[in-house]
C-alpha cells in the first residue's frame, strides 16, 4: 500500500455565516511576483493566455456567465503538456467542482478524481490555485470549500489553460510566488 501526505500551506480560519472558512495566511501574499491580469475574458471552447503557465504560482481566477447566460461548465487545466494535465471544473448548474487527476503522472493506484458541491453563488465562482512544483491547493470562493491533491507529472508539464462549454466571462490575476534560499 502507498500513502501519500502533503503540507499544506498556513492557513487562517474563521468561522463565517456559522461555517468553518480557510485562506492561506495573509503573509503569504508577500511571497508574490511578476503579476499577470486579465480582466472580462469572454471564454468560449478553450483558451491559454500569455504569461499564464508554469508550476509554482498563486492564481485568482473568477467566472461567471456573459450576458447570454450560456454558460454551463468551466475547467482550469493545470500541469499540462502533451501527455499529462490535472483539471479543476465547475458545472454551474449542478454546482459541483469536480477534481480530475487521472492523467497527471500518477503512478499509484489510487483514486483520480473528487466531486465537491459548493455553495450557490448565483452560477459564478471563484478559484484560488495556489500550486508549488506537485503540490496544489484550491480554494473555492473565498476558502468556503478547499482542496489539496498532488502531481506527478514532470515539472516540464508546466501549461495551463481554460475550457468553458457555453458563453463565460473570467477574470485571471497570477502571479509567481518568489522562494526563500533554504
Amino acid at each position: 500500500m502507498h500513502i501519500s501526505g502533503s503540507m499544506t500551506l498556513p492557513r487562517e480560519l474563521e468561522i463565517r455565516d456559522g461555517r468553518l472558512v480557510q485562506n492561506p495566511v495573509r503573509e503569504f501574499e508577500n511571497y508574490r511576483i511578476n503579476q499577470v491580469s486579465y480582466k472580462d475574458v469572454v471564454l468560449e471552447g478553450e483558451l491559454s493566455l500569455e504569461g499564464i503557465s508554469g508550476r509554482v504560482f498563486d492564481m485568482v481566477v473568477d467566472v461567471k456567465a456573459a450576458e447570454d447566460d450560456s454558460f454551463i461548465d468551466f475547467s482550469i487545466i493545470l500541469g499540462k503538456n502533451e501527455k499529462h494535465n490535472a483539471i479543476i471544473s465547475y458545472n454551474a448548474k449542478t454546482q459541483i467542482v469536480e477534481i480530475d487527476r487521472e492523467h497527471s503522472g500518477g503512478r499509484f493506484d489510487v483514486v483520480h478524481t473528487r466531486k465537491f458541491k459548493v455553495f450557490d453563488k448565483g452560477g459564478s465562482i471563484r478559484m484560488r490555485i495556489v500550486m508549488d512544483g506537485d503540490s496544489v491547493e484550491v480554494f473555492i470562493n473565498d476558502g468556503e470549500q478547499t482542496a489539496t491533491f498532488l502531481l506527478y507529472s514532470p515539472v516540464e508539464a508546466d501549461g495551463i489553460s481554460f475550457v468553458s462549454t457555453g458563453k463565460a466571462v473570467m477574470q485571471v490575476e497570477k502571479y509567481e510566488i518568489r522562494r526563500e534560499d533554504r
